[in-house]
C-alpha cells in the first residue's frame, strides 16, 4: 500500500510556506485549489538533509540541558 506524503500544517499562515520556499523550494507545491501547500518526501535526500539539519538545534539544546543538569 501506498502512503501519501506528510502534508506539513500551514494553518498558522503563510509563515511556513514563505519559510520553505526560502529553504526548500521542492517542498511547496500548488494543490487541486491552487493553493500553496507543503510536503515532506521520505526519500528525497534534500528533504531528509532539510529536517536533519533543523532537528540538530533542539538536539543540540536538549543535551546541553541535561549534561548542565549534571
Amino acid at each position: 500500500m501506498k502512503r501519501a506524503a506528510p502534508i506539513c500544517d500551514t494553518k498558522s499562515g503563510r509563515k511556513v510556506i514563505d519559510f520553505l520556499k526560502r529553504e526548500l523550494l521542492a517542498s511547496v507545491y500548488q494543490d487541486c485549489e491552487k493553493k500553496e501547500v507543503a510536503c515532506f518526501d521520505r526519500r528525497n535526500a534534500d528533504h531528509i538533509l532539510f529536517v536533519e539539519k533543523y532537528a540538530r538545534i533542539p538536539e543540540d539544546r536538549v543535551k546541553m540541558l541535561l549534561e548542565s543538569m549534571l
